[in-house]
């Protein structure tokens, strides 16, 4: 298992999961390649992050991840219609908060306890610009 799991099954919600405490140096790459993709595809789109482990970035991966924030604000800010941060620990969501407070992303967010709520804030978001989520695919043949 990876660092991290980007689910695009329902576009234009795409969710990233992050799955363990720690990345590997090069899955910070990956992360943002994949991110790049979703950029690059031009269309709108709202973002889950959910991670239910507290996450420990070294003091490079802090690096690289934010210069990729701050060099896509703007191709983020055109097509991201909101983000929505589900993190259940609560010291870790009033320390986003808290850091949002500083520098806060270029889209509406939320930061929310479960990713249930998440979804509901990006649904809302989508359907201002007219947009919805697809059902999940549960495996079911239509017929």
């Amino acid at each position: 298992m990876g660092w991290f799991e980007l689910d695009e099954s329902r576009r234009p919600l795409v969710i990233i999961r992050l799955q363990t405490p720690s990345p590997v140096e090069h899955e910070i790459g990956l992360l943002t390649a994949k991110l790049d993709g979703i950029l690059d595809a031009g269309e709108n789109y709202a973002l889950i992050v959910e991670t239910t482990k507290n996450q420990e970035l070294t003091a490079s991966q802090r690096r690289q991840l934010g210069r990729w924030v701050r060099d896509r604000q703007a191709p983020v800010a055109r097509l991201c219609v909101g983000q929505a941060f589900a993190i259940p620990a609560m010291v870790t969501r009033l320390v986003l908060r808290s850091i949002f407070m500083i520098a806060s992303p270029p889209v509406p967010y939320v930061v929310v306890s479960t990713p249930t709520e998440a979804e509901r804030f990006c649904a809302e978001k989508l359907a201002e610009r007219g947009l919805r989520i697809p059902l999940p695919d549960l495996g079911r043949e239509s017929g």
